[in-house]
Formats: C-alpha cells, structure tokens, sequence
C-alpha cells in the first residue's frame, strides 16, 4: 500500500539555465545536449 507522501506529484525542476555537457560514471567528457527547449508549463 502507498503512503500518501509517496503518492505526490513530483516537483518540475524551474532552473533557468541548464547543464547541457555529458560526463560518464568516470568523469569523461561525452558530449553535449542539442536541441530546443520543450518548453513545459509550470503545473499548479
């Protein structure tokens, strides 16, 4: 059975600028996110 916390909606995260390089488990550099924002809507 679920708790009722653990039925929450989880939170959107609102950071303006996001990381966009990619690192392995190891700390190498992989490469970078391309691509336009999705452009999600804060839900209230």
């Amino acid at each position: 059975m679920l708790s009722k916390a653990s039925s929450a909606l989880p939170t959107l995260v609102t950071d303006e600028h996001l990381e966009s390089k990619l690192y392995d488990a190891e700390g190498r550099y992989r490469g970078e996110m391309k691509g336009r924002r999705l452009g999600l809507q804060h839900a209230r």
